[in-house]
């Protein structure tokens, strides 16, 4: 499993989901706010068998999907610095229920 934590995060948390997966420190610079810019749910929404993602989601971040097999489609409108366009992608989407 892949585990996208923003790059801040304590080590103590690191630590914790390393039990779990593979886990990647998520930063973005100059694309949104500091205090969101290492939140993946803002660049990305996870489906059951896929994820949306920011055009302007960082290439390496791309990459990482293709190198672990994560089908991942892009979303046409890019996160910007002011909301509402910080939230594009932040949802929870569940077999029922789009939360956003």
């Amino acid at each position: 499993m892949l585990i996208l934590i923003d790059e801040r995060a304590p080590e103590m948390a690191r630590r914790n989901l390393e039990e779990f997966g593979k886990v990647v420190g998520f930063s973005t610079n100059g694309l949104v706010y500091d205090a969101i810019s290492g939140h993946p749910d803002i660049f990305i929404t996870q489906f059951a068998d896929f994820i949306v993602s920011a055009p302007n989601l960082p290439e390496a971040y791309k990459t990482l999907f293709k190198k672990h097999n994560i089908s991942a489609l892009e979303g046409k409108l890019p996160v910007r610095v002011k909301y509402p366009e910080t939230a594009r992608y932040n949802a929870v989407i569940t077999q029922n229920y789009f939360y956003s």
